[in-house]
This record gives C-alpha cells, sequence and structure tokens, in this order.
C-alpha cells in the first residue's frame, strides 16, 4: 500500500487510482487519476499513450 501525502487533509493517506479511460477531450492519450482515498482529491493524472503496454483494459466512458 502506498501513501502520498494529501494537501486537503495535511496528512498521509493511502489513494485510490481511478480505472483508465480514453475520452474525446483527450484524443488518443489514456488517462487515470491517483485520488486521495478519504476526501478524493486528485494527487496526479496518470497519462498513457501506448494500450496494452501497461497491462491494463482500456474501457471507453460510459462502458460497464
Amino acid at each position: 500500500m502506498v501513501n502520498f501525502y494529501c494537501e486537503s487533509c495535511e496528512c498521509f493517506h493511502a489513494v485510490e487510482i481511478e480505472e483508465m479511460k480514453q475520452d474525446d477531450l483527450n484524443g488518443d492519450d489514456i488517462w487515470g487519476d491517483i485520488v486521495c482515498s478519504v476526501c478524493h482529491l486528485v494527487i496526479a493524472t496518470v497519462i498513457v499513450d501506448k494500450p496494452g503496454k501497461y497491462e491494463f483494459v482500456l474501457k471507453k466512458d460510459g462502458d460497464l
């Protein structure tokens, strides 16, 4: 488990990594946010430009 300092909570908490996704606003980029597990502040956004290279499954917004 990785803990990050959350500026909103002013302490260290575990983080959640959102499901990687692709949408029309970001072109071909595939992205997901790393968020605080307590207040859900976005700590960082991860962008991947080569699907399959990092062992994730691409799902478009709205797919279940």
